[in-house]
This record gives structure tokens, C-alpha cells and sequence, in this order.
């Protein structure tokens, strides 16, 4: 690319296996405050001061597994209403031929 403002990100990737982040204290960092103020996000259980972008993937990670929660329990109540629909349908089966067999017995006791 020719602009001078346009950034190469091939030209200026990190060398090295990517790291994962680690938190040696333990602390999950569930509670969190944004001080809007500062600009910084502190975390309310260990008070220290956290990459806000942890924070966004943290949350974009619980949204995204309670979507895939969503789908999979709609996809248990559907399967669950058609299983409904049949136990209906095989009872006023069985409701009807109990009448029969009542009538069929009536007629045979005369």
C-alpha cells in the first residue's frame, strides 16, 4: 500500500508464541468498577487495576455462551412440545380404544 498512513500489520506483528494471560494471584477479576474519570478498570475484589480489553473479551465470552444457552434450550423445548404432541395423540388413542373395547363388551355381555 502506498498511504503513508495505512499501518502494514504483517510488517509489525509480535515474533514469539502468543501468551496467554495469567493471573498469579488467583483472582478472577469477576467485579469490576470503570472509572471513567481515569480512564482505567479496577477490579473491586483485588483492587488492581485491569486491561479493560480482558474485561471486553470477558464479557463478549459469558454473552456468547449464554446465546449458545439460548439456542440449545430452544432447541430442547421444541423437541420437548413435539414429544408432548405425541404422548397427547397416543392417549386419546389409547382414550378411544377403551371406549371400543367397552362397547365391544357391552354388546357381547347381551
Amino acid at each position: 500500500m502506498s498511504d503513508a498512513k495505512v499501518i502494514e500489520l504483517a510488517a509489525h506483528k509480535a515474533e514469539g508464541p502468543k501468551r496467554k494471560l495469567v493471573r498469579p494471584s488467583g483472582c478472577k477479576h469477576l467485579k469490576v468498577e470503570i472509572d471513567e474519570d481515569a480512564g482505567v478498570v479496577l477490579c473491586l475484589t483485588c483492587s488492581k487495576v485491569i486491561d479493560p480489553f480482558v474485561v471486553l473479551l470477558g464479557y463478549a465470552k459469558e454473552e456468547n455462551f449464554v446465546f449458545q444457552d439460548m439456542i440449545y434450550w430452544d432447541e430442547q423445548t421444541t423437541e420437548l412440545k413435539v414429544e408432548a404432541e405425541k404422548l397427547r395423540k397416543e392417549i386419546r388413542n389409547l382414550k378411544a380404544q377403551k371406549r371400543r373395547l367397552i362397547k365391544t363388551k357391552a354388546h357381547i355381555a347381551l
